[in-house]
């Protein structure tokens, strides 16, 4: 049996989605306006935490391949992510310049969007590749 270390959900189950409410367009807004006045503080999700640094560097370029990255596809998640963890209350806050309580990395992780069919299709892809090279049990 092998432990898979990077962020991958149940073949043949969905991520699991969002919990909390749609964000509005003022949320979102706001959220815009954050992120293009810079989000550097936010933590990264490394889909490859925790990976040995031998596996990391055959499973980054297929990460890469799977899930190509656009700057304008990124900004609109971080988007996204920021008016999900945040909300409004906080936002607004922020850009008066208040002290709000930061999400948790688990609460910004967890809002991250919903895989799109395309994105769970390359998950699975990389699953599938990742235990045809390293073994592992599905």
């Amino acid at each position: 049996m092998t432990t898979v270390r990077f962020e991958a959900f149940p073949l043949g189950q969905p991520f699991e989605a969002w919990r909390g409410a749609k964000p509005s367009e003022e949320t979102m807004a706001l959220a815009r306006e954050f992120v293009g006045r810079g989000a550097e503080d936010l933590p990264e999700n490394d889909w490859l935490d925790g990976l040995d640094h031998d596996r990391r560097v055959v499973v980054e370029p297929w990460i890469e391949e799977l899930f190509p990255a656009s700057p304008e596809g990124s900004r609109e998640t971080l988007v996204l992510q920021v008016a999900r963890a945040f909300g409004e209350d906080k936002l607004r806050r922020l850009k008066a310049g208040e002290e709000v309580t930061w999400p948790t990395d688990e609460e910004i992780t967890a809002a991250c969007p919903e895989f799109t069919p395309e994105q769970e299709a390359a998950a699975i892809e990389l699953r599938r590749r990742y235990c045809e090279r390293y073994d592992c049990d599905t």
